[in-house]
Formats: structure tokens, sequence, C-alpha cells
């Protein structure tokens, strides 16, 4: 039998949609945005693009529960494509509509953000 969970957040913040892309396409500071992330490091060299490697621990009530992260799509600054394999379960993240508009109530630039996280659990029953 297979479980899906899947989380949508929409926010908007003051930054150009390419720093906002760059920032949330580091996996190794996931933990300073989700705090259900313990601990993040980049386990691949290089620059982030398609196929770099990210470990995390998360946290998933008293336990902790190692995730492996890889870049699978990366297309800056509109979509990008994180697959995370742990044991009993898959992760694919995912973020796109960067777009960068002007508010001109506030006569400042903001990136308008989707990010979708949908979780596929396989219980063997």
């Amino acid at each position: 039998m297979t479980y899906q969970l899947e989380m949508h957040e929409r926010f908007e913040c003051a930054r150009s949609a390419e720093d906002v892309f760059h920032y949330v396409a580091d996996f190794a500071r996931i933990d300073e945005w989700d705090h259900t992330i313990i601990s993040a490091q980049k386990t691949s060299a290089g620059a982030i693009q398609v196929g770099t490697q990210f470990d995390l621990m998360y946290r998933s009530g008293l336990h902790k529960v190692p995730i492996q992260y890889e870049v699978t799509e990366y297309e800056a600054p509109n979509k990008l494509v994180m697959t995370g394999k742990a044991r009993g379960f898959t992760a694919i993240d995912t973020v796109t509509n960067l777009s960068y508009v002007q508010d001109l109530a506030e006569k400042a630039g903001k990136a308008k953000v989707v990010f979708i996280a949908s979780m596929t659990k396989e219980r063997k029953g």
C-alpha cells in the first residue's frame, strides 16, 4: 500500500527571484527555514546543479531520519526539484513560480514562491 502526503506553501519575500532561488536551492541551509530539519550538508563538489547531493537529518516526532537528497531539475530561477530518499519513503520537493513583481504600494520588489513537498511512503501489508 502506498501513502502520499503533500504540503503546499506560498510566500513572498522582498528579494529578487534569483536570490531566493539560490538560497532555497542550497539545501545545506534548509535547516534555517525548515524546522523539521536538524542538520544538512552538501556532499558533492562544485556548484549546485542537476546531480548535486545533500545529506539531511529530518525530525519525525521523537525520531531522527537521515535523508539523501539530489537535485533532479534545476532551471534557475524558475524551477527546482529535489528528490530525497530515506528508509521507507521518497520525498520530492518542488519550488516553482519564482517570479519577481513590483509592489507599487511598498515601492519594493518581491519574489513570489510556491513550494510543494510531496512524501510517498510504501507500507507492506
